[in-house]
């Protein structure tokens, strides 16, 4: 339940339901958020993928966001059910979408460039 509001919030940029809201524990909401910031990764993509990086680019500083606030609790595994090994997931679901995002904004300068080259070669008597 919290996984699913999370990526709600997060997909249409809506504050973040509290715990309290959900009736959720502390450490299954902390949990959830970080399955949440990891799962909408496909949602980021999608979003590439149609050319809209702004949009991807507001998802992963969402996703940065999550990871941040998570990293804080630094407690034993037995205290906050596995939430160590949910953020090291979420660094690297981070990661691998931040170089996504940089590889599609390069790739789409390059096509304007290719793009705007060919149009001047074909301007030319």
């Amino acid at each position: 339940m919290v996984e699913a509001a999370a990526v709600l919030a997060i997909v249409h940029d809506r504050p973040y339901p509290s715990a309290e809201e959900l009736g959720a524990q502390v450490m299954s909401y902390l949990n959830g958020m970080g399955e949440a910031a990891s799962e909408v990764r496909r949602y980021a993509l999608d979003e590439m993928r149609h050319g809209r990086l702004d949009k991807a680019e507001q998802i992963l500083r969402q996703m940065e966001t999550i990871y941040e606030d998570l990293i804080t609790f630094d407690y034993a595994d037995s205290m906050t059910g596995g939430l160590r090994r949910t953020c090291d997931a979420l660094r690297a679901v981070v990661e691998r979408t931040r170089s996504d995002l940089t590889a599609t904004a390069s790739q789409q300068e390059l096509v304007r460039e290719l793009r705007a080259t060919r149009e001047a070669i074909q301007a030319k008597p």
